[in-house]
């Protein structure tokens, strides 16, 4: 089993490499604005915008760093804890989600601050 220290081993590397490339696609990166933005999205999905997203992911090194990514071990804290934690070490938490986001719904921003 990998600990996901880079560089990937090779089986791993080339699994990353297809998926990195896939999320990488133009067409792919377009969907996923378009979930992450409720408004002005002929801004967000300009032509140039995404082009940018894709140029910024073509560093040779970005499949190592995903496949690190999605094929670490578990962390041994989960997000709650690792937020008390934080808070023990003086740690301050600037939480910011609009009514509107598809990611943080209010439940999930209720329950961080009530872990702080």
């Amino acid at each position: 089993v990998w600990d996901g220290v880079l560089p990937a081993p090779k089986p791993y590397k080339e699994i990353a490499s297809r998926m990195f490339d896939a999320l990488r696609d133009e067409a792919n990166v377009k969907r996923l604005l378009g979930l992450v933005y409720s408004s002005g999205k002929e801004a967000v999905l300009s032509r140039k915008f995404v082009r940018e997203i894709i140029d910024s992911a073509a560093h040779p090194e970005g499949p190592n760093a995903y496949a690190s990514i999605i094929f670490s071990p578990k962390a041994n804290l989960g997000f709650g804890e690792a937020l008390e934690k934080g808070v023990q070490n003086g740690i301050s938490y600037l939480m910011v989600y609009g009514r509107e986001d598809p990611w943080v719904v209010p439940l999930w921003g209720q329950r961080a601050y009530l872990r702080l």
